[in-house]
């Protein structure tokens, strides 16, 4: 966007609304404001009947973090703080008017500081909350009355409501699913989990869940429930989030390659129309590949999308299963971390014991190891023993994964596909790593085993 320009924002009619103002050293907003003159615009808060009650110059935007919009509602969007010194409250000789139609406190618009005029940026886009068209004739706020609304209306309204609730108290379960596993697993790496309670709203137009972090003012685990992925349906995202740019930078050149971000994300490639989102939506092989997003000020994520769908599940075990696999591989690539042992037992007839170890290395990948359970069923590609057909719930999503490419064509160089990769029950996979590490063990050994059960 070549021009910028100042920005003024409906705040709340509450005496103290602008004391709130100079207490926090800025005001929120649900989106980030990407027409704004940063630094060196001028903001001003506007108050009943349009009149500018205070006035300030940007110094910076914060976020996205947890916010408190003048509305009332908590949710993650951004702070414009203002520059040191330039807050300045307008008495009723200095105040002005701003011809603006506003339709709810929080909502902000682009005008001219200079001439007092609104700067439409999208006339033709009227549904937009940013960018509304003073000509609409949906001149309402949240503080006043509005049109009634008609059966039909509130209708909608109330399924929407009833289905967000479901949505968030999904996304909890899951959370929590994740964070049990997660806390089973963390001996070695620095992990800090921490089994959750609450969900936060978010601009994303659905909510997340903090279940962790890799230490004191490190990365956080989180979990997220929201239409970012630009689906209508709301997509499960799990992921690590930073201020810093340079620690999530760091932990992403730690990592395998097939760790390595598919996609990278800025502001440039999101949209703000209804909610925060991307402009062009996931594709469907972007689902459960790692995503970069990097946002102004320093503001970076790291995680992978899941391909959700309606489940009548109590949680997402696929998700479950992808995001600990996910947050298990980039903990275990970390300086430090502790691998445990498992080569003595492995191919002991074979000489070239770091082959074996590559071999381990490949299999220990638990992210493309749960796609190939995934694709498989969960189902042993020796035996046909499905865990779940035989344990119930305790078994549920349980299975191993097996490395098919022979150990004496493994280079650390060549990349692991998910066609290298074979679901197996733990007997089975035990007496394959009996066997010579050859292509065709998996073959032979279901002949083994079809001769003998007989």
């Amino acid at each position: 966007m070549s021009k910028m320009h100042d920005l003024a924002i409906r705040w709340s009619n509450h005496p103290n609304g602008i004391s709130q103002v100079r207490k926090l050293g800025g005001v929120t907003v649900w989106g980030y404001p990407k027409a704004l003159k940063n630094p060196g615009g001028k903001v001003a808060v506007v108050i009943r009947g349009g009149v500018v009650a205070l006035e300030f110059l940007v110094g910076k935007i914060e976020g996205p973090q947890s916010v408190k919009l003048p509305g009332g509602q908590k949710l993650s969007g951004y702070i414009i703080k203002a520059k040191r010194g330039s807050i300045r409250s307008l008495n009723s000789k200095s105040s002005y008017p701003l011809h603006i139609k506003w339709r709810a406190v929080g909502q902000y618009r682009y005008f001219n500081a200079k001439t007092r005029k609104p700067v439409i940026l999208d006339p033709n886009n009227r549904g937009h909350k940013e960018y509304l068209p003073d000509s609409s004739s949906r001149t309402w706020e949240k503080i006043s009355s509005s049109k009634p609304k008609t059966n039909n209306q509130q209708t909608r309204r109330a399924e929407l409501k009833s289905r967000s609730k479901q949505d968030r108290t999904w996304l909890l379960a899951t959370a929590k699913a994740v964070a049990e596993s997660l806390k089973a697993r963390a001996t070695g790496t620095r992990l800090r989990i921490r089994i959750p309670n609450r969900a936060a709203g978010t601009n994303t137009d659905g909510w997340n869940v903090v279940i962790g972090n890799l230490g004191k003012d490190q990365p956080r685990l989180e979990v997220w429930l929201d239409r970012f992925a630009g689906y209508s349906q709301r997509k499960l995202w799990a992921c690590f989030r930073s201020n810093t740019r340079a620690k999530m930078v760091s932990i992403t050149k730690h990592v395998d390659r097939k760790l390595w971000p598919k996609r990278i994300v800025t502001s440039k490639d999101t949209d703000e129309q209804k909610f925060f989102m991307l402009a062009k939506r996931l594709t469907r092989s972007e689902f459960s590949t790692p995503i970069l997003e990097k946002y102004d000020g320093g503001s970076t994520f790291y995680g992978i999308y899941d391909p959700t769908r309606e489940t009548a599940e109590r949680v997402s075990p696929h998700f479950c299963a992808r995001a600990v696999a996910f947050f298990e591989d980039v903990t275990r690539a970390l300086p430090n971390a502790k691998v445990e042992d498992e080569q003595r037992e492995v191919y002991p007839r074979y000489e070239k014991r770091r082959l074996v170890a590559v071999h381990l290395h490949r299999e220990r990948s638990k992210l493309l190891a749960t796609e190939c359970k995934i694709r498989d069923d969960y189902k042993c590609q020796v035996c046909d023993l499905r865990f779940e057909d035989a344990y119930g719930r305790l078994g549920l999503a349980f299975a191993e994964a097996h490395h098919l490419i022979p150990l004496s064509s493994l280079r650390d160089s060549v990349k692991t596909r998910i066609e290298d990769l074979k679901t197996v029950c733990a007997n089975c996979h035990r007496m394959l790593h009996k066997m010579d590490g050859k292509r065709g063990d998996i073959r032979k050994l279901k002949t083994i085993y079809k001769r003998h059960s007989r």
